[in-house]
């Protein structure tokens, strides 16, 4: 059972992304919320949470759950150089705080003119 709700978190915050990518961000808000929601009764990836955020726009809260993310150890994180959802925040100095935290390589000029 833990499994298939690890997994349908998973689903939902991917759901969410392409809501907030497709201009659709109250569909999008509303999957957020639940997925907050729950992750105050059971585990849901921060790092799932900050990247709706990510996908929002909502550059504030993206860092803060992303913090929380490298805080749990979260695997989604050995994905933040390659997945474009972050691309808005690679720049930024907590970003690449970050990046340092989960012991990624550094992102180069080259990488990021993809």
């Amino acid at each position: 059972m833990k499994s298939c709700l690890s997994r349908l978190f998973s689903a939902n915050s991917y759901l969410a992304r392409y809501y907030a990518q497709t201009h659709r961000q109250a569909d999008a808000r509303k999957i957020l919320a639940g997925l907050e929601q729950a992750s105050t009764a059971r585990y849901v990836s921060a790092a799932e949470i900050a990247a709706v955020y990510a996908a929002l726009n909502d550059s504030e809260s993206a860092l803060k759950w992303l913090d929380t993310a490298c805080d749990e150890h979260a695997g989604a994180l050995i994905y933040l150089n390659v997945d474009r959802v972050w691309d808005s925040l690679r720049k930024t100095s907590r970003f690449q705080t970050d990046i340092k935290r989960v012991n990624l390589p550094a992102q180069t000029d080259e990488w990021s003119s993809r």
